[in-house]
């Protein structure tokens, strides 16, 4: 193990139970999920200055007790099927009376020697594709004001860049030349089961997880992927709304762009929503904040 590498933040206890479900998205030489949180290198040095880090953990997150039913697999991998395009960013009310109580965030990792969260690079925007095998019919309206209102907090521009048959995968490689030519692969959103995900099974709407990596000592989000099960999200749709079926997948950005679970059932990162949460709220919206700040350009 790398000295040199940050140590990845501690877990509260429910993380734990859940982390040992998404063992099995994993290669068996990765060493991320065991019980010591160990950082293991996933290859040789990635371009000028840039090394490749150990993921971070995926996130199972528990929103509805809605079982789904199995599909069957995607095909291949394919690239973009459709015209890139930059999604819109929402623009936030402005503030009336008293500011927003004070509320707990957490990050899921922070640079070496430093409480600053690790984000990703603000040099160019953020490449996203979709996997729609399993979406419902409101799939790409759901992705599309969830990029939009993380994008608006964070300061980031997510770029649409269309749909794909790529497999839902974790850890996601963050550079395939013979894809996506020599930029960072983009962060997946893929719509999956049970079947295709085992992790899914059960109350599991949702994983998620960012690739890390150093550029010139300093870490920066790659890509990522967020996988959906497609079934329990129509379910969602289906009982209890639009909105709250759009907090999944807002929740599972959070962790994207680098929040981690918190203990306060009343943010909506916490890792189960039993308050039903439709938005982020206070302590959520400060943590996102920090992550703005952290976002500089760092050139690959």
């Amino acid at each position: 193990m790398d000295d040199d590498l940050p140590e990845p933040p501690r877990r509260a206890a429910g993380w734990f139970r859940r982390r040992s479900q998404a063992r099995n998205m994993r290669p068996a030489s990765l060493l991320l999920l065991d019980r010591q949180r160990r950082w293991a290198s996933l290859g040789r040095a990635t371009g000028r200055g840039a090394r490749l880090l150990a993921p971070l953990a995926a996130v199972a997150v528990v929103w509805l007790a809605v079982r789904a039913p199995a599909g069957g697999p995607p095909p291949a991998p394919s690239g973009i099927a459709a015209p890139a395009r930059v999604l819109p960013t929402t623009t936030e009310p402005p503030p009336t009376g008293a500011p927003d109580p004070p509320g707990p965030y957490a990050f899921e990792r922070t640079q070496r020697d430093s409480a600053e969260p690790v984000a990703f690079s603000a040099c160019d925007p953020v490449s996203v594709v979709m996997n729609v095998r399993t979406a419902p019919a409101a799939g790409q309206q759901l992705v599309d004001e969830a990029l939009s209102e993380v994008g608006a907090l964070a300061g980031l521009t997510f770029r649409f860049g269309g749909d794909v048959t790529e497999r839902p995968v974790y850890p996601r490689e963050p550079l395939r030349p013979r894809v996506w030519g020599n930029g960072w692969a983009p962060v997946l959103i893929a719509w999956s089961d049970p079947e295709e995900t085992p992790q899914l099974t059960g109350p599991v709407a949702a994983l998620s997880g960012s690739t890390p990596v150093s550029l010139g000592g300093h870490v920066v989000y790659a890509t990522g992927v967020v996988i959906l099960d497609g079934p329990q999200v129509t379910e969602i749709l289906s009982r209890s709304g639009h909105d709250l079926a759009r907090a999944v997948i807002v929740h599972e950005l959070g962790h994207v762009i680098g929040l981690a679970h918190v203990s306060d059932a009343t943010q909506l990162m916490y890792r189960e929503n039993t308050l039903q949460l439709r938005d982020f709220a206070a302590g959520d919206r400060q943590g996102v904040a920090k992550l703005a700040e952290a976002a500089r350009c760092v050139k690959r």
